[in-house]
């Protein structure tokens, strides 16, 4: 049996998020379905699980250094396991990365295909109460101050999102970059409406597609006032 140990860097002022590491979450579920053995930790561990493999996540670009040092962590106490690196900083600064650990680390540029359909494995967070998902990836807008067309740089959307809510979540946190250019979004916002789940616009809605139609929906919908 394989071992796999998921590592969210740190958290601290240089590296902070309120949301649990979705990538990660995804990747559990793929290598517990192929019947590894699965730990994940934040920051440091120093318990006695001797992995093959670690996978490693990473922020914003600016919040490279709580990355660095779990990758040196890791590597010097697992000398013998593979690491690989992904997330956005890995994806935008892949250079700046492999400068800092040459080939110790193997690099991971956008998303991992064989887990994007795969239900993350919220039991790992027991304390987080959401489903966060997207229903597309990527974006039809090409704004230069915006990293998107480079970490997800083809726009797909998909049909339904039932498989990817979590049961005993009462709360939905959409992270698309554009829902409203998806060619499923009525059918998005009816799985939505026929679930009575309160949903969360987190990355917000493209100011140019709102119409009345939208604006009727988004009423009906369970928002957060």
């Amino acid at each position: 049996m394989k071992k796999i140990l998921l590592v969210e860097p740190q958290k601290s002022k240089k590296y902070h998020t309120p949301y649990p590491p979705l990538g990660l979450l995804k990747l559990s579920t793929y290598h517990k379905e192929k019947g590894a053995n699965v730990r994940f930790v934040r920051g440091f561990s120093g318990d006695g699980f001797e992995p093959d493999s670690i996978y490693i996540t990473s922020l914003f670009t600016y919040a490279y250094e709580p990355v660095h040092d779990v990758i040196r962590y890791y590597s010097n106490r697992f000398k013998k396991a593979k690491i690989v690196v992904g997330g956005i900083y890995a994806t935008l600064c892949p250079d700046h990365l492999e400068e800092a650990f040459g080939d110790r680390v193997e690099i991971h540029q956008g998303l991992f295909g064989p887990a994007e359909e795969l239900l993350p494995d919220y039991s790992l967070v027991p304390e987080w109460k959401s489903s966060i998902l997207f229903t597309s990836r990527g974006c039809i807008r090409r704004c230069l101050f915006c990293s998107v067309p480079q970490i997800e740089p083809e726009f797909k959307a998909k049909p339904s999102i039932r498989h990817l809510i979590y049961p005993r979540h009462k709360k939905v946190i959409l992270w698309d970059n554009n829902i409203l250019a998806s060619f499923y979004w009525r059918d998005i916002f009816d799985e939505l409406e026929e679930l009575g789940l309160e949903v969360d616009f987190n990355q917000g809605l493209d100011a140019r597609l709102l119409n009345e139609e939208v604006a009727i929906r988004l009423k009906r919908s369970n928002l957060p006032l």
